[in-house]
């Protein structure tokens, strides 16, 4: 860390950050933490956050519930699956926590979507 409180990163910390992202995509439907994730990838949990922050314009956090809404899209698709089962299958604790999160990315609900891309 600098003087003026920035944080340095090396080729060697982005490299463990893009490990960490590809983790976070490939078990979304996991909770995921900062700290276990930081472990994961052997990588400072102040460095992994704030790498996360410059190279997706996220926090893990925020990040975590776009791949689990990009993935929410996909299974959107089939008419016939449940939004609940849906919502267990993305990481959501229920379908409901699963429209509000929706609403708030897209400005309509999973219902609207299906809808949509159904015609």
């Amino acid at each position: 860390m600098r003087l003026d409180g920035t944080i340095l990163l090396s080729r060697r910390d982005f490299e463990r950050i893009e490990q960490g992202l590809l983790y976070v995509e490939k078990y979304y439907h996991r909770p995921i933490s900062a700290d276990h994730l930081a472990l994961e990838v052997n990588l400072s949990k102040v460095k992994l956050q704030e790498g996360i922050r410059r190279r997706t314009g996220h926090t893990l956090h925020g990040y975590l519930l776009k791949v689990r809404i990009e993935n929410v899209k996909i299974l959107l698709a089939d008419p016939d699956r449940p939004l609940k089962s849906i919502a267990l299958a993305t990481g959501f604790k229920s379908a409901s926590h699963l429209i509000r999160t929706f609403r708030r990315f897209h400005s309509f609900t999973p219902r609207q979507y299906r809808l949509q891309i159904a015609v």
